[in-house]
C-alpha cells in the first residue's frame, strides 16, 4: 500500500511537471528549445515509471492501477508525441529566422558592395603596319565600399567579326597592375592593355572597315566588407577606323558582372 501511495505520488509529480514544462516551452520556444524538450520527455517517462510500479505492486486492486497505467501510457504517449513536434516547430523556426537573417545580410553587402565598371576606351594610335598600339581603359567604382586587390586583364584583336569569348580563369603572362579603387563613381583609375602589333594585310583589312579592333577586358576584385568575396566585371568593345580614338562601341555580347 505504501509503495502504491508512493508510486501514485510520484505519477501526480510527473503530471505537476508535464503541465508545467509543457508551459514553459510554448512560452518560451525559441529560447534554449532542447532543453525544454528533454523536460517535458522527462516528465512524461516519470509518469510512465510511475505507471508501472502501480502496476507491479497493485495486483490485489483490480483492474484499477491497470487503468491507470494502461491511461498513463496513453499521455505518456501523446506527450512525447506533442514533445516531438514541439521540437520540430522551433527547428523550423529557427531556420526561417536564419534565412531571414542571411537574406538581409546578403541585400546588405548588395547594398554596400562595390561595382567596377569601365568609363572610357582609349586607343593609343590608329594601327599601322608593325608599329605596336594599345589600349587604355578608366575604370571607376559606382559602390559604396572601395574595392580591393584590383586584377585587370585584357587582350586586344582585329577581328571582322565579335571575337569568341576569352578565358581569363588565370592570370595570362604578368598582371599589369593591383591595387584599390575607392568608391565615389570617379574615373581617375586606369590600366593600358599589352600591345597589339598588326601586319599590312590586317591593317588594311581594318582601314577598309572590314575588320575592328576588339578588347577584351577581365576586372577581378575583392570587396572592402571582408577582404574575401570574389567580384568579377567582364567588357567587350569595339573601335571602327575613323572614328575618334575614344569612341567605343560595346559588343552585343561578353560584358557581364557578378551578381
Amino acid at each position: 500500500m505504501v509503495v502504491l501511495t508512493f508510486a501514485i505520488v510520484l505519477l501526480t509529480a510527473g503530471n505537476v511537471l508535464v503541465g508545467f514544462w509543457y508551459a514553459s516551452i510554448t512560452k518560451q520556444a525559441a529560447i534554449d528549445n532542447g532543453k525544454q524538450t528533454d523536460r517535458l520527455i522527462c516528465a512524461a517517462n516519470i509518469q510512465a515509471h510511475a505507471a508501472d510500479i502501480i502496476a507491479q505492486s497493485s495486483e490485489d486492486f483490480s483492474d484499477t492501477a491497470r487503468g491507470i497505467k494502461d491511461n498513463t501510457a496513453d499521455a505518456v504517449a501523446q506527450f512525447k508525441r506533442l514533445a516531438k513536434g514541439t521540437e520540430t516547430a522551433i527547428r523550423t523556426s529557427q531556420k526561417s529566422a536564419q534565412a531571414a537573417l542571411q537574406a538581409s545580410i546578403d541585400n546588405l553587402r548588395l547594398d554596400e558592395r562595390p561595382w567596377v565598371l569601365p568609363s572610357r576606351f582609349e586607343l593609343s594610335a590608329e594601327p599601322e603596319p608593325d608599329k605596336p598600339f594599345t589600349i587604355k581603359v578608366n575604370i571607376q567604382n559606382t559602390g559604396k565600399t572601395p574595392a580591393v586587390d584590383l586584377i585587370p586583364q585584357s587582350r586586344l584583336f582585329s577581328w571582322n567579326e565579335e571575337p569568341p569569348p576569352t578565358d581569363f580563369a588565370e592570370p595570362k603572362d604578368k598582371i599589369i597592375s593591383k591595387g584599390i579603387i575607392p568608391p565615389g563613381g570617379g574615373g581617375g583609375n586606369s590600366f593600358t592593355t599589352d600591345p597589339l602589333i598588326l601586319d599590312a594585310i590586317k591593317v588594311g583589312a581594318y582601314k577598309g572597315k572590314s575588320n575592328r579592333i576588339y578588347i577584351h577586358a577581365y576586372l577581378n576584385y575583392k570587396d572592402g566588407l571582408s577582404g574575401s568575396k570574389l567580384h568579377w566585371t567582364r567588357l567587350c568593345a569595339y573601335h571602327t577606323f575613323g572614328d575618334k580614338l575614344d569612341e567605343f562601341v560595346y559588343c552585343k555580347a561578353g560584358n557581364e558582372i557578378d551578381r
